[in-house]
């Protein structure tokens, strides 16, 4: 296993998804009263992309693993990174007053 590619990996999504949910939050906040933000699209797209990017490098860096360990891992971290984006986009959208529960 490369730990640093691994790291590496794992900033791409921690760090990645609250800077793109950043950007959303700044074009919300700079627009007028009818702009809606981030359009859907490119919301979805963005945070798709960077779970693609984050999964291969974390792949990559499991090389040397068994195959049944290199999936246990990817379930694992796949489980993590969506307790994450459920939570800090839960978080983004009732705290921006987007949404209430």
């Amino acid at each position: 296993m490369n730990k640093k590619k691994f790291v590496i990996a794992l900033l791409v999504w921690f760090v990645g998804l609250p800077l793109s949910i950043a950007v959303s939050y700044i074009l919300r906040i700079i627009g007028d009263y009818n702009s809606l933000g981030m359009p859907e699209v490119v919301w979805f797209i963005m945070h798709i992309s960077l779970y693609i990017l984050s999964i291969i490098l974390a792949y990559f860096s499991l090389q040397k693993l068994s195959f049944a360990k290199k999936l246990t891992s990817m379930v694992m971290i796949s489980f993590v990174y969506a307790v994450y984006y459920f939570g800090l986009t839960w978080l983004y959208i009732i705290e921006s007053g987007i949404d209430s529960v």
